[in-house]
């Protein structure tokens, strides 16, 4: 079997990162968590990757992040080893028909409006809390790029969200949609910035912020929405939950199927039906094992569509459990509320068939 110059590239960098990890960056992070050093170009570089890793270091010991770190080279190879076999084993007209589909622009405004809204909504929990941590901005410390934008007066939050809604609003002129819609992510990305500058990051919004981002490329001015970009939101919901079954599983290896590693969980968040669950091994293993087909499961919708009328109701059930169970998210989950991306309807356009 013949390889193409761009398996070699993708087998070439596996091992080049593995080698660069192996050699160097691992006594790196071992040195960064012995060391009271925060600052520093690989301080800096940790901390992007983790940005918890200089508070966290004191919960936990130093086989924590190199696990992190050394999974997140495990996934990487996997995924590298799944592109080659597409490659090779998959022929490059089901790639292409795949993304060559076409949605009706009217399904594109309603999937704008629905997360417009959502944004708006959490906006004004934003601003409530960026006005009490407007007082204290001596704890601020910015990640990334967000470093090079002052953090703003309390009297100054009003123009920032302001400049938000305007740009929410201006983005339904079709015209203007993208550039303006492009300015909302910027603003989005800088509000959350501050928030999360204080120390608190969570994953509440990431599929969300996914398919938002992608939404640029299906504001068309025109009644039939090139819809690639639907597609790869498609992708990326998925793969974010086959990454977080690969975590667990490169994490904890067969100790996930434990009782005691879901019966942890449960404790740690205690709730009434939680603790009522964490009694039983039997439920500990079934909600273990329910979590992982789920979670490795669900890109199988891209291969098969109608599996999702199976792993779309699961989603519900999943993130719906880990708020009764263990207080996490609510009722109403951005997670799920995102899988409306599965049920637009986008056809196939007929001359790629």
């Amino acid at each position: 079997m013949k390889l193409s110059r761009n398996v070699y590239l993708l087998l070439l960098v596996n091992i080049l990162l593995q080698a660069f990890y192996w050699l160097y960056f691992r006594g790196l992070i071992i040195n960064l968590y012995h060391s009271e050093q925060t600052e520093g170009f690989w301080a800096e570089i940790v901390q992007t990757f983790y940005p918890r890793f200089f508070v966290e270091k004191y919960r936990f010991e130093a086989d924590f992040f190199l696990r992190k770190a050394e999974q997140i080279l495990w996934r990487l190879l996997l995924i590298s080893i799944f592109l080659i076999f597409l490659s090779k084993f998959i022929k490059k007209n089901i790639f292409h028909n795949f993304f060559a589909v076409f949605l009706e622009r009217r399904k594109v405004v309603f999937l704008q409006i629905l997360l417009t809204g959502g944004w708006v909504y959490e906006s004004f929990t934003w601003y409530k809390s960026l006005l009490r941590l407007a007082h204290l901005r001596e704890l601020y410390e910015p990640y990334w790029l967000i470093r090079f934008v002052p953090f703003p007066e309390a009297d100054e939050f009003f123009y920032w969200f302001a400049a938000l809604y305007v740009c929410f609003l201006l983005s339904f002129v079709p015209r203007v949609a993208r550039v303006f819609w492009a300015f909302s992510v910027v603003l989005i990305i800088i509000l959350l910035g501050f928030l999360y500058g204080f120390g608190k990051l969570d994953h509440t919004y990431a599929t969300w912020w996914y398919v938002s981002i992608l939404l640029i490329f299906l504001l068309q001015n025109q009644k039939q929405v090139d819809a690639w970009a639907l597609r790869l939101m498609q992708c990326v919901v998925a793969s974010v939950y086959l990454q977080a079954g690969l975590e667990k599983l490169l994490i904890s290896g067969w100790e996930w199927f434990s009782p005691e590693t879901l019966r942890y969980h449960l404790l740690a968040h205690p709730m009434a039906w939680g603790i009522e669950l964490a009694k039983s091994d039997v439920l500990c293993i079934l909600g273990s094992v329910f979590m992982l087909f789920f979670q490795l499961g669900f890109v199988s919708i891209l291969f098969f569509p109608k599996l999702k009328y199976i792993f779309l109701p699961a989603g519900v059930l999943f993130h719906v459990s880990t708020f009764i169970l263990m207080n996490i998210g609510g009722w109403l989950s951005y997670w799920y509320l995102v899988y409306v991306i599965f049920l637009l309807g986008e056809n196939q356009k007929s001359h790629e068939i």
